[in-house]
């Protein structure tokens, strides 16, 4: 084969894995946290198609799902920031927003969530030196409960015994069976047990309604095609289809609301908003019940003075 021709082949070859090479690198990474202690969430996981298929379509094909149930790994990579595009829980949520992920959409279930004692518990302050069911540790539900628990000053380490299962039924079943003083569920969950189990238990404490299912979170570098595009899915068949629930799009008040799950998880309360009008949250206090906004109307660009900042209450974030 003459040089020239086979210097072409080489050539050509070379440009085609660089074609591919590059057609790899261009997909978008998706992580979808599944939280098995989220029993309506796993009962619309459960009735829903596969993601990626639907996903990768209205994307046209540049889409790589990765599904977990280990919540702790999908906490881990809220920080490093290795997906594009995060489907997970609200506490993992929260902690993606004080990492600069944006907010996209997010299940249209909201919830109260409660710690449910004994009713020999007669007060918060009565828990040190109980005995704790909680869900599974890396789960929504045990991170509010502990954010419960740390806003009145208790630790786990102040229980004589503190248990995890899968779910907040076996924490009610640890209840009525005298093997646990407190556990942790959804509101809604609790009053029908409590109605059902007459003078077993009570409802001790309570978090404010929050958003509850998935959210779709995106990484600032995620184009505004591709939001659109996921958007658009969000509120097609497809995507109704997708096990994800019914999905909404996101807003300033879901920042907000993100914020004070963000206070009680402990993990940083900034959170990004993703609209350029929109209050961005600079600091939660759920202990003074109060949330710090930038609410500076400047357009971008316009010079560096200080923001103006305002304290809102969180009784009218609800």
């Amino acid at each position: 084969m003459p040089i020239s021709r086979r210097a072409t082949l080489i050539f050509s070859f070379a440009a085609l894995v660089a074609t591919a090479v590059h057609a790899q690198d261009a997909q978008l990474h998706v992580l979808f946290g599944v939280d098995a202690s989220d029993e309506a969430g796993m009962q619309e996981h459960s009735l829903g198609a596969p993601i990626a298929p639907s996903m990768s379509a209205a994307l046209a094909n540049r889409v790589q799902v990765k599904q977990t149930t280990n919540l702790g790994d999908a906490m881990r990579a809220t920080g490093t920031e290795e997906n594009d595009i995060l489907i997970v829980p609200p506490h993992v949520t929260a902690a993606a927003l004080t990492h600069g992920y944006q907010l996209l959409a997010r299940n249209v279930r909201s919830a109260r969530f409660v710690l449910v004692a004994r009713s020999e518990v007669g007060r918060v302050e009565e828990m040190p030196g109980k005995r704790l069911y909680l869900t599974q540790a890396d789960s929504a539900r045990t991170y509010l409960a502990k954010g419960m628990l740390r806003e009145v000053n208790i630790a786990l380490g102040d229980f004589q015994k503190v248990t995890y299962a899968r779910t907040s039924g076996a924490g009610f079943l640890a209840l009525e069976a005298n093997l646990s003083d407190v556990t942790v569920a959804e509101e809604s969950e609790a009053k029908r047990w409590i109605e059902t189990h007459p003078g077993v238990g009570k409802i001790i404490k309570t978090t404010r309604e929050l958003p509850a299912g998935v959210a779709i979170v995106v990484k600032r570098s995620v184009g505004t095609s591709e939001r659109r595009a996921l958007l658009a899915w969000v509120n097609s068949p497809a995507g109704n289809n997708a096990g994800l629930g019914k999905l909404q799009e996101g807003s300033p008040q879901d920042n907000v609301q993100y914020g004070y799950i963000a206070a009680l998880a402990g993990t940083a309360p900034a959170v990004a908003v993703n609209a350029p009008s929109a209050p961005k949250v600079l600091a939660v206090d759920s202990r003074k019940n109060s949330v710090m906004l930038d609410v500076s109307l400047r357009p971008a660009g316009t010079g560096s003075r200080e923001p103006v900042r305002a304290v809102r209450s969180l009784e009218s974030a609800v």
